[in-house]
């Protein structure tokens, strides 16, 4: 059997097919490139894009909770989830009001508006999760979920 020369500055291909296969990390940053591209096109139709959809849905799944640990809990720096929490309030999605315990503190909240918009937003997401389901089992889209979860409160 003759064998192939391999250029020296490149990588046996066999090794980087192996790599894109396998490699957690590259294939969910593909999988939320695409869903992401999903999410923008059609949440255009209620006036959302992703970021703001994942944020409010964030927020409306605590109630009200200071800018610090929305960043926490979704694993953002604080002036980054500032800046979107900014956006949101300039659309009137969202309140920033003093804190029922500590008038120190400020809480993030959704309005009636951003509940709204949240909600007619839902049926949209819940569409691509039926769609990916014809594809991904949700069983499985559930386990990976509870271990991306764990890999999360890991590091």
């Amino acid at each position: 059997m003759k064998q192939i020369e391999q250029d020296p500055g490149r990588f046996p291909v066999v090794h980087v097919q192996e790599v894109i296969r396998s490699c957690i990390g590259m294939n969910l940053r593909l999988t939320e490139r695409l869903v992401t591209r999903l999410l923008e096109a059609r949440l255009r139709a209620v006036g959302l894009s992703a970021a703001e959809f994942f944020l409010m849905t964030h927020i409306a799944a605590v109630g009200s909770d200071s800018v610090g640990a929305l960043a926490r809990h979704m694993g953002l720096e604080k002036s980054t989830l500032s800046r979107g929490v900014r956006g949101l309030e300039r659309k009137g999605f969202v309140e920033i009001v003093v804190a029922e315990f500590d008038s120190r503190s400020r809480e993030v909240r959704l309005t009636k508006k951003g509940a709204a918009r949240l909600e007619a937003a839902m049926p949209i997401c819940r569409k691509i999760d039926d769609e990916i389901a014809t594809i991904v089992d949700r069983r499985q889209v559930a386990r990976i979920a509870d271990s991306m979860s764990a890999l999360c409160r890991r590091y």
